[in-house]
């Protein structure tokens, strides 16, 4: 990070904003403190005049404000995610990978604990099959296992499943019955270190990944399924390639929708206590 004193209008707007107070003014001019940062690169954005920057290579990825091609309505972002499903029917078409690429732009530029960016991602896509075969198969372990401690734990207490994969699984081997992906033709994984925070990380870069692919005419749907599947068979972990000391936080199910919503759907009431 460095500091254009030719260009710094002395305005104080980078000192103020700078949570870690790395940014100081003295004699009417910003001057940065020798000490580590959260490098949240605020003072980058903030700068009026662009006076903050970093090297070369990493001011390509900055894009100036221009209210024609950053101003989203309102009320049509509201629309957008009210009208936005979990897809469950997908067309036999492959999303290319500079699509699938340009999506985890949404996941990289979220927020995230203490500006940490640990979050990595892991697309399925020639290996999706062979996971699936295997996330099935674990589920039909835990069928016939039959232990009632186990189901608590695999299911999240959510013991309905077991009974879901008793006619799933069949249908699975006998018909072809995608009822893990849902036959979609790639799947996101957000992996992080084990960590308490990353998990809400997973959480806002996923959903902002799931908006992009809505508004790029995708379907996506959340697949805890995956997650339960890895607690029935660690091994699953291993296969696609997540390590010992990381947790699988979200995964995210991504094709070409084969139906289409005509409207949105009724919510509950909104419940909120203002004090």
């Amino acid at each position: 990070m460095k500091i254009d004193q030719a260009k710094c209008i002395g305005c104080g707007t980078c000192a103020a904003e700078c949570f870690y107070n790395r940014i100081v003014m003295e004699n009417h001019k910003a001057k940065l403190l020798d000490f580590s940062c959260w490098n949240c690169e605020h003072c980058v954005g903030i700068c009026p005049v662009g006076a903050i920057t970093e090297d070369a290579e990493t001011m390509k990825q900055v894009v100036e404000y221009d209210e024609k091609t950053f101003h989203v309505e309102p009320q049509n972002l509201l629309n957008l995610i009210k009208l936005r499903r979990s897809m469950r029917m997908y067309k036999d078409e492959p999303v290319d990978e500079e699509t699938l690429l340009h999506l985890l732009e949404a996941g990289r530029y979220s927020p995230n604990g203490s500006n940490r960016q640990i979050l990595r991602y892991i697309i399925l896509k020639d290996t999706l099959p062979q996971i699936r075969d295997a996330a099935i198969e674990a589920f039909y372990a835990v069928l016939q296992r039959n232990d009632p401690e186990e189901i608590n734990r695999v299911y999240a207490g959510n013991i309905g499943y077991n009974d879901f994969w008793k006619t799933a699984y069949p249908a699975y081997k006998e018909q072809g019955v995608d009822s893990l992906f849902y036959n979609a033709p790639a799947v996101i994984l957000a992996v992080a270190p084990r960590d308490d925070l990353s998990m809400m990380d997973a959480g806002i870069a996923t959903s902002n990944i799931s908006l992009l692919a809505e508004a790029s005419g995708l379907g996506t749907c959340y697949i805890a399924f995956l997650q339960m599947a890895c607690e029935a068979d660690p091994s699953i972990l291993k296969q696609m390639g997540i390590a010992d000391d990381e947790s699988l936080l979200a995964v995210l199910a991504i094709g070409k929708p084969a139906i289409r919503y005509h409207r949105t759907v009724p919510r509950k009431e909104l419940r909120v206590d203002i004090r």
